[in-house]
């Protein structure tokens, strides 16, 4: 993983492009007991149960629960301020 890293960091760099380090997310998917380290040399990445990948949440179990509690809080919200403030 690490040198996949560092490839695309090289990609990254050589195409003008800025690294922030601090987007970096690790999401391990399997069982908790063989997690492996999120350190990956001067990269220490966050280790995440769920991330937010093109506009979908990913849970390391591959249920949308949490996807489609975001969805329902968003149209909760939108109802709230169509009801009260209406056009």
């Amino acid at each position: 993983m690490q040198s996949n890293l560092l490839i695309a960091c090289e990609w990254f760099n050589s195409n003008g492009l800025a690294v922030n380090h601090d987007k970096f997310l690790t999401m391990w998917l399997g069982n908790n007991k063989d997690v492996p380290t999120n350190d990956l040399g001067s990269i220490v990445t966050s280790l995440v149960h769920s991330m937010k990948l093109l506009g979908v949440r990913i849970d390391k179990d591959f249920n949308f629960t949490e996807h489609v509690a975001d969805i329902v809080r968003g149209c909760k919200w939108r109802m709230i301020i169509a009801v009260n403030f209406p056009i």
